[in-house]
Formats: C-alpha cells, structure tokens, sequence
C-alpha cells in the first residue's frame, strides 16, 4: 500500500471512522507494528507511547493501556485477562479490583488498549487458545490493540490470515524524535551531555 509518516498521537486518529463501519462494528481495531532488531520499537516506540499516555498527553480516549511481553510463558498461556490483570506487569491481586477492572472492560471495550510486544517471540501455535483469540481480534472485541514484532513469517501468516487494520514500519527516529524522547524521560545533567553528543554526531 502507499506508505505515509504517522506520528504516535495519530495512531487511531481514523479508530472511529472505521468501528463505524458495518463490517467492523463491534470488533477490534488492531495495528502491527514491525520493525528490523535494534530501531526502537519497544524501547522507544512503546516506552513513549506510555509515558505520554500517562501524562495525558497522548490516546486521552483509553482510560486502560496494558502491555505484555509475549517472550513471557505466562503472557503466553494466560486464559483470560484476569490472568493477565495478575501478571507481574500490573501485579494487581485484590479480588474487589480485578472484578472491577475486568467489568468495566467488559462493558467498554473501547476505553482499553492493549499492547503484545514482541510477538516474534513467541511460538505463536504454542500460544494458548485466548491469546492467540485476541491476536486475531477474536477475542477483547472492541479494544484496540497493538501487536509489535520483528518480520517473521508466523506473523506474515498471521496477518494474512486475520489482516491487521493498520500496518506500521518502524525504520527508526529522526533527530528531532531522540531529542525529544531524551528531553522528556532523562534528568539532568544527563540530559544536557546526551543532547550535546547527539548534536557532535554528523
């Protein structure tokens, strides 16, 4: 398809447009996210989205975002999101909490965003049924969901079989993007000295 920059504040900029929609009314919207080792999908693309989102400065719409590591055997046979919930990401372990939570995302979906990094790294077929249900938007219906991975050819699979809405390409950061992410996630001085040797690279 024709490809096109996408800044991260609009990634669901097209979310409602879509779930509109006949063929997607009730459903997930789900972004792939691929990238070549070593171009910051997770460290930098995953690490800003949080933070900004926990500043409310980025995806205000979700009251939930959630990430797992799929390289993780429990993320990888969690039976249901209350499994997930319990995961030491969250660690959450009162049962008045996770019944609240688990309640209100059922009653709206489209407030949590979930995201599955790494999903290369995961045999996927080993995967259990409900995580392998919500990476073919099976499951969580109505949440938006990201998925990131290395190109691998269970995900080519994956995405042939249950296409993706969106499809991302993380080629890597401009300089502008670094001293951005620099300026926001380190004190100083170290933010000054990482600023300073950026600017002495050609």
């Amino acid at each position: 398809g024709e490809e096109e920059n996408i800044e991260l504040a609009n990634l669901f900029d097209d979310v409602e447009e879509v779930m509109q929609t006949e063929e997607k009314k009730g459903e997930s919207y789900r972004v792939l996210v691929t990238a070549s080792a070593g171009t910051g999908k997770t460290l930098t693309f995953l690490q800003l989205a949080a933070m900004k989102w926990a500043r409310e400065e980025l995806w205000c719409q979700f009251s939930i975002v959630v990430a797992w590591p799929m390289r993780q055997s429990s993320v990888q046979q969690a039976n249901d999101i209350v499994e997930l919930l319990q995961l030491r990401q969250l660690g959450i372990t009162d049962p008045g909490e996770l019944k609240a939570i688990s309640t209100f995302i059922r009653k709206y979906p489209q407030k949590l965003c979930v995201i599955l990094d790494g999903a290369d790294e995961a045999e996927l077929a080993r995967c259990s049924d409900y995580v392998r249900g919500v990476l073919r938007g099976e499951l969580l219906k109505g949440c938006c969901l990201i998925v990131t991975s290395r190109h691998s050819n269970e995900i080519l699979e994956l995405s042939a079989s249950h296409p993706f809405d969106k499809h991302i390409e993380v080629l890597g950061f401009t300089r502008e993007n670094v001293v951005e992410y620099v300026g926001k996630v380190l004190q100083q001085p170290q933010r000054d000295a990482v600023i300073s040797k950026l600017g002495e690279e050609p």
